[in-house]
């Protein structure tokens, strides 16, 4: 059950990444290029965001907050960390789940228009 969860969680980090990479191919073909491209560029933003990247974050978010619990539920019963980074890796996941949420807040924050002003 966890290694299919870490799969699902992985693959849709890496269908959020591949958004966000076609999100800025879309931005350097079309920007600058007139009123018309600038339209067209905030269509396809609106669709990628509402029919991939949204529900992508979303399952990425859901699955990493699915392998917390399980991991903290595993610690609370002296299971240990035999994680993805080995027993020595407490204080490494730790810095790598602080980083994964400042991602997702980052991304969410520009998904919803604060720093990218779509």
């Amino acid at each position: 059950m966890r290694s299919s969860l870490v799969f699902v969680h992985l693959l849709f980090v890496g269908i959020w990444l591949g958004c966000v990479l076609t999100e800025a191919l879309f931005e350097r073909a079309l920007l600058g290029q007139g009123p018309a491209q600038e339209l067209l560029l905030a269509g396809l933003h609106k669709k990628v965001d509402l029919w991939v990247e949204i529900p992508a974050f979303t399952l990425v978010l859901l699955s990493g907050a699915a392998l917390m619990a399980s991991a903290w539920a595993r610690a609370r019963l002296g299971a240990g960390h035999q994680d993805l980074l080995g027993p020595t890796g407490d204080g490494r996941q730790r810095l790598l789940r602080a980083l994964g949420l400042a991602a997702c807040g980052i991304c969410a924050g520009q998904a919803m228009g604060g720093v990218s002003g779509h």
